[in-house]
């Protein structure tokens, strides 16, 4: 059986929010927290700003996922479609 977390003050947490916040701050906790970090290497020679990325965020349709299916290996594919 699981036990809902306890708060700070003792309390059972129950509610979906209060144990992300709960969670959240333990986490924060562990890991620390920095304040005016020092980048040692330059952000913009590692990702570079690309267009026409909007493919990238529609659906995938019946014709894509059919090519994908097409091209897997025979076991792969009946796993697929069963």
């Amino acid at each position: 059986m699981l036990l809902a977390p306890r708060s700070e003050d003792g309390r059972s947490v129950t509610d979906h929010n209060e144990k992300a916040a709960l969670l959240l701050d333990d986490f924060r906790k562990r890991m620390g927290v920095s304040s005016s970090p020092i980048m040692l290497y330059q952000l913009n020679q590692l990702v570079q700003a690309r267009d026409n990325l909007d493919s990238l965020s529609r659906p995938f349709s019946t014709l894509d996922i059919d090519e994908v299916v097409k091209h897997m290996p025979a076991l792969m594919a009946l796993m697929v479609s069963s």
